[in-house]
């Protein structure tokens, strides 16, 4: 065949250089065309100095010899796109009976290597036909337990096909000595507690991993304290399951808090599965005054952290403290945006005697404040806005006075950009309080002969208004609380009967303010 491609060449049909790849073409007979993918060589004609090749679309396609070397990439009989072309079905068969084979076979064809998005390009949809990520999440365990692969910690970095079958304690020990940097390698020891049933010598790849991860952990604990603080859990966890003795004076989480370390910042980087333990380390290193430094930084984290502080506290008895400090906050207006979304999102009966129209003027205080820092007063306009039920609790036992005073915030404020949301929030006082429509629409209100009643009527008229704001409502408060506490709102029964009951009652008081006053 090379001396037919030479005999081309002395006709001058063909460049010297196009010679190598024709060979390979013709003795394949597969090759790849980047716009027209896979295709079969079908005939070579070395008078026209042609190929005429069946590419998927465009069958008996005709291609000269020096724009097919130059253009064309030779495919053994082994790629996968060859294989589509010629064994798609029982390509088909193995993504089902072994998908390890079938990921082994198009990691081969891209040269030993590839990322997953190349491995789901060549696969589907002509091979993994329906559902890829559920395809890959039950094929992925699989490639690990092989011992065929090494699986990277970064999603975007290929996968390796390696030489030889390794055993899963040697994979997992050179994956942890590849992981670029700590927070990699505190990914793979994860992976290893995990596969920890399936490791034979637990103990010898831990020790070793061990001794790493302590000379890292000093390094960074000034300077990347939450990642040495998850280091040190995971260390813990591995010496655990190892049944290891600890080293001599390893770094330890009390170690990390004693250096005093800035606990919000802490808290908002470290991993969000171990805020939890964050705290609890924090309790063991620092016993007598870890309730004061959650409360002092409570103002001053995100709504995910004051959710795992205000539940730590809880739980250590020092609910009365923190309802205190947040009451204190709404009353001087100072409460951030992020404590007054958790407290909104909160909302359970714990939080009964702190919520009011005072948090509702906190909120609208911190919006307007907030508008030009950054986004989060975004977030707590928008639940402000998108919570229909919101306004009816904050305001169901609020005076009248209190109402119109806020109804003005809301109608002055220029932290409300879109004026859609502005008339939400109008349309809902106005829906609890239909009086306040005339402070809306800014109607001229028609002045009518004073109602002359007697003193006994205007008494009965007040002690009506005072039992609907200091008992009914209340009461149907703690109703809304309880029947919260059931789940899911779709269904109970409980929870809309007492809304419902509520919005009557918010009328009835609006109705019964106007006749007492």
């Amino acid at each position: 065949m090379r001396e037919q491609f030479e005999k081309l060449v002395a006709e001058r049909k063909i460049q010297k250089h196009h010679v190598d790849n024709l060979v390979a073409l013709v003795s394949s007979g597969y090759c790849y065309h980047k716009s027209w993918g896979c295709g079969k060589i079908r005939t070579l004609d070395p008078v026209f100095a042609r190929f005429t090749i069946d590419f998927c679309n465009k069958p008996g396609h005709v291609m000269a010899l020096s724009f097919a070397a130059e253009t064309l990439k030779p495919l053994p009989k082994e790629h996968i796109l060859v294989k589509k072309l010629t064994e798609l079905e029982s390509l088909k068969r193995l993504a089902t009976e072994n998908p390890v084979e079938l990921v082994k076979l198009a990691i081969a064809s891209c040269g030993g290597k590839a990322t997953v998005d190349q491995i789901q390009q060549l696969l589907t949809p002509d091979i993994v036909e329906t559902n890829w990520r559920k395809w890959w999440d039950a094929t992925k365990p699989l490639l690990k337990k092989s011992g065929l692969f090494h699986i990277p910690v970064k999603k975007t970095d290929p996968i390796l096909l390696l030489e030889r079958e390794t055993s899963p304690e040697e994979r997992l020990l050179n994956e942890f000595n590849q992981a670029k940097g700590l927070k990699e390698r505190i990914h793979v020891v994860e992976e290893i507690i995990k596969a920890a049933p399936e490791i034979s010598n637990l103990q010898l790849i831990a020790s070793e991993i061990v001794d790493s991860l302590n000379k890292e952990i000093s390094a960074f604990m000034a300077s990347q304290t939450a990642l040495a603080l998850e280091a040190i859990f995971v260390r813990d966890q591995l010496i655990q399951l190892a049944k290891l003795e600890p080293k001599p004076n390893q770094p330890t989480a009390t170690d990390v808090w004693n250096q005093g370390p800035d606990i919000a910042n802490v808290l908002e980087k470290i991993g969000p599965q171990k805020r939890k333990q964050a705290i609890e380390s924090l309790k063991a290193a620092r016993p007598n005054d870890w309730p004061q430094l959650l409360i002092n930084i409570l103002n001053n984290v995100s709504t995910k952290v004051c959710h795992v502080i205000a539940e730590a506290l809880i739980q250590a008895g020092y609910l009365d403290q923190l309802k205190s400090l947040i009451s204190k906050y709404i009353m001087e207006k100072s409460a951030s945006s992020e404590l007054l979304l958790w407290l909104l999102k909160e909302r359970s009966a714990l939080y009964a005697d702190v919520l009011g129209a005072n948090v509702l003027r906190a909120v609208l205080s911190a919006i307007d404040r907030d508008r030009f820092a950054d986004k989060r007063s975004n977030k707590l306009r928008d639940y402000l806005v998108a919570d229909q039920n919101l306004i009816a609790d904050l305001l169901q036992t609020a005076e009248l006075d209190e109402v119109r005073d806020l109804t003005r915030y809301i109608q002055m404020t220029p932290a409300f950009s879109d004026e859609r949301d502005r008339r939400v929030l109008l349309g809902r006082i106005i829906k609890l309080y239909p009086s306040i429509q005339s402070l809306i629409t800014a109607e001229t209100v028609r002045q009518e002969q004073p109602l002359i009643v007697s003193w006994e009527t205007l008494e009965r008229k007040r002690a009506e208004y005072e039992e609907l704001v200091h008992k009914k409502l209340p009461a149907i408060a703690r109703d809304i609380a309880h029947a919260l506490s059931y789940g899911d709102l779709r269904e109970n029964a409980e929870y809309k009967a007492a809304k419902e009951t509520q919005r009557l009652l918010l009328q009835q008081k609006s109705r019964a303010g106007d006749d007492a006053h």
